[in-house]
């Protein structure tokens, strides 16, 4: 099975943890296999990773969900509800 070691924020003092792949999709909501996508989108501080302005976790999760990977997302930009979405992933193409 696969398994992810997620940081648990900036502190040095927390070990990071490990998840397995059920643990991840139940507390995120995407498959390990789409957690770079998911963390490309909302952002993690922890790793330095900015993120797109605007979508957070739940809207990263729903789009992950929805279309996968980022490159499908943007293949498919025309086509991604609400308009207001779309415009925040095409304004947040270099920060994804």
């Amino acid at each position: 099975g696969v398994a992810v070691l997620l940081s648990r924020g900036s502190s040095t003092s927390s070990p990071p943890l490990l998840m397995r792949e059920g643990d991840v999709a139940t507390a995120l909501g995407v498959a390990p296999c789409h957690l770079a996508d998911f963390k490309a989108l909302c952002g993690d501080s922890s790793d330095n990773i900015k993120g797109v302005a605007g979508i957070g976790e739940k809207g990263a999760t729903k789009l992950v969900q929805e279309w996968g990977s980022l490159e499908n997302m943007y293949a498919n930009i025309d086509r991604i509800t609400p308009a207001r979405t779309a415009n925040l992933l095409r304004a947040g193409k270099r920060d994804a």
